[in-house]
């Protein structure tokens, strides 16, 4: 949640001006899909050096 607030917080000051409010929206969901991959891709890599570690 902390993640999300500082990136639109980045978001808002780059886009500082209304008429860019559908510009905004479209980057805050790009960055935070990709906020969110890394998360996961972290996990899977834990997973897996784990499993390997066991074997």
């Amino acid at each position: 949640m902390k993640r999300k607030k500082a990136i639109k917080h980045r978001i808002e000051q780059k886009t500082a001006d209304r008429k860019n409010a559908r510009a905004r929206k479209r980057l805050e969901f790009r960055l935070i899909a990709k906020g969110q991959r890394s998360i996961l891709r972290a996990q899977i890599h834990k997973a897996v050096t784990e499993a390997k570690a066991k074997a």
